[in-house]
C-alpha cells in the first residue's frame, strides 16, 4: 500500500515507526487510523482520529521497608498540546531517610530529528543514620545528613527508538553535615562540609528494560563525561580536630560508565549481568569523612540506595554483578545477586582525620544478595538478604513494599 503525505510518498513499512512513536506518546490517549483511496492522486490517504490524554493527572504512592526509609510520595502532571508540547511535573517526597522537592518543565518539539529540552530545579536531603543504634543517648543527632541542591537544563535528541543524546548543565549547591566518630552527644555540634559546584555533561543512555525495578527482560546502557568545577569550604563542628574555617578549589573530569543486560530464559531462569564505573582525576577533600561523602557510590541492589558504605564508596572503581531470576510460583520470583567492587586507590584515614590515597588495586569487596520478589506493577514486595564482605555490619535484612526510587541527584 502506498500513501501520500503531503508531496512524498511513503510506504506502510515507512509509516511505521513514526506511527508507533505517536501512540507511545503521553500525551496521547489513543489513536484509531482510517485510509481511504484517493482516486483524484491514485494513492492512499490516511486519517487518525487523535483522543488526548488527561491535561492534569495527580499520583500518590509511597515505600514502606523494615528499616527507617519509609517515606510517602505525592506528584502532578500538566500536559499542553499546541504547535509545542510541553508537560510540567513536580513532586514530593516525604520520610525519615529522603525528602525531596521537584519541579520539571519539557519542552518537545517536532523537528527532525526531534528534540526535547527540560527545566529542573529539586531539592533533596538523605539522612543516612537518624535511627542507628551506633547513637549515644535517646534521639541523637544523625551521624550524615547530605543535601543536594541544583537548578539543572538538559537537551537532547534521539538516536534509536530506545535511546537518546542529551547535554547535561547543571549548577549545584552541596551541604553535607557530618560527626568524625559515632561517639557523640547532643551537646556535639557537626561538621559541615559545602560543595558549591557546576557542571557539564554530554550523555548517551539506551534503555530496553521491562520494569522499574526487578527487571527480567531488555538492557540498559549509559556513558556520561562530565566536567566539575566548583568550591569546597569547611565549618569544622565539636569532633574536628581542625577549628579553623578554609575553603578549596576543586575541579575534574569524569566518566561514569553503567551496562545491565537480562539474556534469554532458560527454563525457570533468567541470567543477567552488569557493571559500572567511575574513572576520574578528582582530587582529594579536606578530611576523611568529607572525602568519603563526597565519593560516588556503587549500589548493586535496591537496598544498597538505603545505606551509606563507606567501603563502597572511592574516586575511582569498578563494580561488575552477575544476576539470576528464578521463576517460582507466579508472581513469585527468586533473584540472586553476586558482584564485586574493586576500587583503584582507596580513600583511607590517616592521623588526625586526614585522607590519603592507598596502594593501587590493593583491594576488593565481594558480596551477595537474595531477594523474593512479589511482581506487582502497582505495589511490588521483596525480602532480601545482603552480603557485604569486609564491612563493618556485613548483614542486611530488608523487606521492601513499593519501589526504591529518588530524584535524580545532581553528579551521578
Amino acid at each position: 500500500m502506498l500513501l501520500k503525505q503531503e508531496s512524498d510518498i511513503i510506504t506502510v513499512s515507512q509509516l511505521k515507526p513514526n506511527y508507533f512513536r505517536l501512540i507511545a506518546d503521553d500525551k496521547i490517549a489513543s489513536v484509531y487510523p482510517r485510509s481511504r483511496y484517493n482516486p483524484g492522486t491514485g494513492y492512499f490517504d490516511i486519517f487518525l482520529d487523535i483522543d488526548p490524554a488527561k491535561d492534569f493527572t495527580l499520583s500518590f504512592g509511597g515505600n514502606i521497608t523494615s528499616s527507617a526509609a519509609n517515606q510517602a510520595f505525592l506528584g502532578f502532571r500538566y500536559k499542553l498540546l499546541n504547535g509545542y508540547s510541553w508537560t510540567f511535573t513536580g513532586n514530593v517526597y516525604v520520610g525519615s531517610f529522603y525528602n525531596s522537592f521537584l519541579l520539571r518543565a519539557r519542552l518537545e518539539y517536532p523537528t527532525d530529528p526531534p528534540f526535547y529540552a527540560e527545566f529542573i530545579g529539586a531539592l533533596n536531603s538523605r539522612d543516612y543514620f537518624s535511627t542507628s543504634r551506633y547513637f549515644v543517648g535517646d534521639e541523637s543527632p544523625s551521624f550524615l545528613v547530605q543535601n543536594d541542591n541544583y537548578l539543572r537544563f538538559t537537551a537532547g535528541v534521539p538516536v534509536t527508538n530506545t535511546s537518546k543524546m542529551s547535554i547535561d548543565f547543571v549548577g549545584t549547591n552541596m551541604s553535607d553535615s557530618y560527626y568524625h566518630t559515632n561517639a557523640f552527644t547532643r551537646q556535639d555540634t557537626s561538621d559541615i562540609t559545602g560543595f558549591g559546584n557546576f557542571s557539564f555533561a554530554m550523555i548517551y543512555e539506551k534503555n530496553t528494560l521491562n520494569q522499574k525495578a526487578f527487571a527480567t527482560h531488555g538492557e540498559q546502557i549509559m556513558a556520561s563525561l562530565r566536567y566539575v568545577s566548583g568550591t569546597e569550604s569547611y565549618d569544622p563542628g565539636s569532633t574536628s580536630l581542625y577549628p579553623e574555617e578554609f575553603s578549596d578549589r576543586h575541579r575534574w573530569i569524569q566518566l561514569h560508565l553503567f551496562y545491565e543486560r537480562y539474556f534469554n530464559k532458560l527454563g525457570v531462569f533468567i541470567p543477567g549481568i552488569y557493571a559500572e564505573s567511575i574513572i576520574s582525576n578528582r582530587d582529594l577533600f579536606g578530611n576523611f569523612m568529607a572525602a568519603k561523602i563526597q565519593a560516588p557510590p556503587f549500589r548493586p541492589v535496591p537496598q544498597s540506595k538505603l545505606l551509606f558504605i563507606p567501603e563502597y564508596r572511592a574516586n575511582n572503581w569498578v563494580g561488575v554483578g552477575t544476576r539470576g531470576n528464578f521463576s517460582l510460583v507466579n508472581p513469585i520470583d527468586l533473584r540472586c545477586d553476586i558482584f564485586a567492587f574493586l576500587p583503584y586507590r582507596e580513600l583511607l584515614e590517616v592521623e588526625d582525620q586526614l585522607v590519603e590515597l592507598g596502594d593501587p588495586l590493593s583491594k576488593i569487596y565481594h558480596g551477595a544478595s537474595a531477594a523474593l520478589v512479589l511482581n506487582n506493577t502497582v505495589l511490588p514486595a521483596s525480602l532480601s538478604v545482603t552480603y557485604y564482605a569486609g564491612t563493618e555490619q556485613p548483614w542486611q535484612i530488608l523487606f521492601n513494599l513499593g519501589y526504591v526510587i529518588f530524584n535524580r541527584s545532581s553528579l551521578y
